[in-house]
């Protein structure tokens, strides 16, 4: 007996059946009809089809149709919601980006989806070579694609391998994506740094963390913070996890706090429009926009797409310069990988001990650093580039720019003008 089934959604229906052929063996067919009843009328009418007089023979109707690149990317567009259904709309758009920029005018789109091998996908990765796309687009590309490829496979859309697998992607350049520890010191001593910024620093926490933290996330008598949610629904990995509130970071959280907009929902970092603070749900790129500003007041480079994701990098950067503990910071990080479940049972029974390792870490200068702001500075007469401010060179002794006076050599731990 034929049976029917729904591959699409409750309110976008797309009613399958199982039909057996004149061997016994079951296949999928697509009905292309509007209910399920109907779907049912027209499975039972092809499997009577078959029984009487169609012994042996595999039916036509059993055949699947044929579907090019571009009805596979439009159908997944539909029906493939992915593992993170709070990013479907950002996929589906992605897709279509994907479809009418760098498949489409290729030819690629019009292919039939069977009939895809790895040459085609290799000729149309080197034709956006050709014309100047980025290694790193093209990859990216390439495996949003191969993705698709392998849910239609699942879904027995098509019955084909993935023509995407053994397909090499594109070198590209390793870059350095994190702030150097003097950079640190200049955005810290801003006279009116963001909030924000010493809290990634301190804590390593995601944009969206940190535009879903709540003042009832901080608990400063027991000096952690439980991060629950992202802005916009629950966190990367769906799971809440415990930072320890470093002792640098408190003070500066408590200040905030006195000053800090109130919205309804007690936001730590609101977003502020026309004078009223609300939760930044919909903005996120405003906080960005805001700390590219701070960037270069500071002086410090500017040209990374995420600036809040570097200085999560960069925090994960100076924990293991400066702590050296790969545990304890797959814990803070709240890094999902097989490896690090053991970590998330040891931030959740050890706080106090993460809260020791963390503490170790110091985002300050040391006491003999100095940190100069990048502006134009005033030199009094008497006085050279290279020399402290107020000391002056010995009118005695002829100075030569090649080969500096003992006064202007910087010793030994600090950091003069000239050592910069």
């Amino acid at each position: 007996m034929a049976s029917v089934y729904n591959r699409g959604t409750k309110d976008r229906p797309n009613w399958w059946a199982k039909i057996k052929d004149s061997d016994g063996k079951w296949h999928p067919v697509a009905t292309s009809q509007p209910t399920k009843e109907a779907a049912k009328r027209w499975a039972i009418a092809k499997q009577a089809e078959i029984e009487n007089g169609k012994v042996g023979i595999r039916p036509r109707a059993v055949q699947k149709p044929a579907l090019t690149v571009r009805q596979l990317i439009e159908r997944s567009i539909d029906e493939y919601h992915g593992p993170k259904v709070r990013k479907l709309k950002q996929n589906q758009n992605q897709r279509r980006t994907d479809l009418a920029q760098r498949i489409a005018p290729y030819g690629l789109a019009d292919l039939h989806a069977e009939k895809v091998r790895a040459g085609d996908i290799e000729r149309w990765r080197d034709a956006l070579r050709k014309d100047g796309y980025a290694h790193g687009t093209i990859n990216a590309t390439l495996t949003r694609l191969s993705v698709i490829f392998a849910w239609a496979i699942r879904q027995e859309i098509i019955t084909c391998r993935n023509p995407c697998d053994g397909v090499k992607r594109l070198p590209t350049k390793p870059r350095q994506d994190c702030y150097t520890l003097d950079e640190v010191h200049r955005l810290l001593a801003l006279p009116d740094v963001l909030p924000m910024i010493p809290m990634v620093l301190y804590t390593g926490m995601r944009r969206g963390e940190l535009l879903g933290l709540r003042w009832e996330d901080i608990d400063f008598q027991a000096e952690r913070i439980d991060v629950r949610r992202s802005y916009d629904g629950p966190t990367k990995t769906d799971q809440t996890r415990v930072i320890p509130l470093h002792r640098e970071l408190a003070p500066i959280l408590r200040a905030w706090r006195e000053q800090c907009p109130k919205t309804p929902e007690g936001v730590v970092f609101p977003l502020v429009v026309c004078g009223l603070a609300r939760m930044a749900t919909r903005s996120p790129h405003i906080a960005t926009k805001e700390l590219r500003a701070q960037l270069a007041r500071a002086g410090v480079r500017n040209d990374f797409v995420f600036p809040v994701h570097a200085m999560r990098h960069t925090f994960a950067s100076l924990f293991m310069d400066q702590v050296d503990s790969q545990k304890a910071l797959e814990s803070i990080m709240g890094h999902s990988t097989a490896g690090s479940r053991v970590t998330a049972l040891y931030v959740h029974t050890d706080v106090k001990t993460l809260a020791r390792k963390l503490n170790q870490m110091t985002l300050k200068p040391q006491p003999e650093a100095q940190i100069i702001p990048l502006r134009a500075m005033a030199y009094p007469v008497g006085t050279l580039p290279g020399t402290l401010p107020g000391r002056t060179t010995d009118p005695q002794r002829p100075t030569s720019p090649s080969q500096p006076t003992d006064e202007q050599a910087p010793r030994s731990g600090r950091l003069g003008r000239s050592g910069r």
